[in-house]
């Protein structure tokens, strides 16, 4: 196992760089791409991290998603809606000027490089599918994020 995360943070800036490269190399083409990085999500996933960790501490799972929700300024955690939201509005033509970004859903909190170090296996499928989810030509599934 690795201590401080750096397999885990070398493949997320793997997908950014994916990411921006892919806006380059199609943008002449009208097709955008953007990552979007996500704090914690309170997804299945996450809730199955939740439970191992408590395990492992000898704490209750609710401790646990309070610990993380504590490190952003609203005191909570996001809602899988609200990543959908943000990429929905990355896929629509409003959003035609943004490319090559990285886009951070954080409530104002840390970002990507801090949640690798408190809980890589968290946070890791939601992140690669959030990042993929907006190479896209006017089209998403919002479904992937759900």
């Amino acid at each position: 196992a690795e201590r401080s995360g750096s397999a885990y943070t070398a493949s997320k800036h793997g997908l950014i760089g994916l990411a921006r490269a892919i806006a380059q190399d199609a943008g002449p083409f009208g097709v955008t791409s953007n990552a979007v990085l996500p704090g914690w999500v309170r997804t299945a996933m996450a809730e199955r991290s939740a439970k191992t960790e408590a395990t492992r501490r000898g704490i209750r799972t609710d401790e646990v998603w309070r610990e993380r929700a504590a490190i952003y300024p609203q005191k909570r955690v996001l809602e899988p809606i609200e990543v959908a939201q943000v990429i929905a509005f990355l896929c629509s033509d409003a959003a035609a000027g943004v490319n090559g970004e990285a886009v951070t859903v954080a409530l104002g909190g840390p970002g990507r490089h801090l949640l690798a170090r408190l809980a890589p296996s968290a946070v890791t499928g939601l992140l690669t599918r959030a990042a993929s989810v907006d190479i896209r030509s006017r089209d998403c599934a919002l479904s992937r994020l759900q």
